[in-house]
């Protein structure tokens, strides 16, 4: 039913919950929660998590490829590095009902990947508090991304790809919460529509081929917003 929630009793003292795992899997399901766990394969067919995947130290979900992933809840970086990331080479598909939110460590709360199919987040990307963190990281192309609310970046840009289809942001993408003097809320090379429904606030979007350009809200604050 879950992972990581009744702590490490399984696991020597100061250990983690975890799951390794030489093949392939067809199918991983977790009905509710998963927590603080490492869970690493060859490939997987589908990931899905009925609740959310926090990770408050060491736990985060590798694989050479994932066909799919949906989560019913959050997913919630920590205070180590990759905490709460998911990596593979290829990802078919995403599915974030809740929130994608970083912690302050690395990389924590990270989907990354060769090449990202669809994207879809229910809630927000909000970053964290160190460079890397809360955010769609794909050194190829991502199929589409749809976030229903918003895009909050810190020290990290919230999407980087070499290329996305169409992006639609049902919120705004807002950098004004964070400390640091300048913040990319987009990094991609080529998009072929980016719809804001709300406001473009005090982040900068660095692309550099875009197709349709729509805000429906305002662009406040900052520099060029858009490059």
């Amino acid at each position: 039913n879950s992972m990581g929630l009744i702590g490490t009793l399984t696991p020597l003292p100061g250990g983690e919950a975890g799951t390794l795992i030489a093949g392939v899997v067809k199918t991983f399901t977790v009905r509710t929660e998963i927590l603080n766990a490492d869970i690493r394969a060859a490939a997987f067919g589908s990931i899905r998590v009925g609740g959310s995947i926090t990770v408050n130290d060491d736990g985060s979900i590798s694989a050479e490829k994932i066909s799919s992933l949906a989560v019913g809840g959050s997913i919630v970086g920590g205070n180590g590095f990759d905490d709460g990331s998911v990596q593979a080479d290829e990802i078919g598909s995403v599915i974030i009902r809740g929130s994608l939110i970083g912690g302050s460590g690395g990389d924590s709360g990270t989907i990354q990947a060769g090449r990202i199919g669809r994207v879809f987040i229910g809630g927000d990307i909000r970053g964290g508090f160190e460079v890397d963190v809360a955010m769609i990281d794909s050194e190829g192309a991502i199929a589409s991304l749809t976030v229903n609310g918003s895009i909050f970046p810190n020290e990290a840009t919230g999407v980087r790809a070499s290329s996305v289809g169409a992006i639609k942001i049902g919120g705004s993408i807002d950098g004004s919460r964070t400390t640091v003097s300048s913040v990319e809320g987009l990094e991609i090379d080529a998009v072929k529509s980016l719809s804001i429904a709300g406001d473009l606030r005090a982040s900068h979007i660095r692309i550099e081929n875009l197709g349709i350009f729509h805000v429906g809200g305002s662009i406040i604050g900052g520099a060029l917003p858009l490059s």
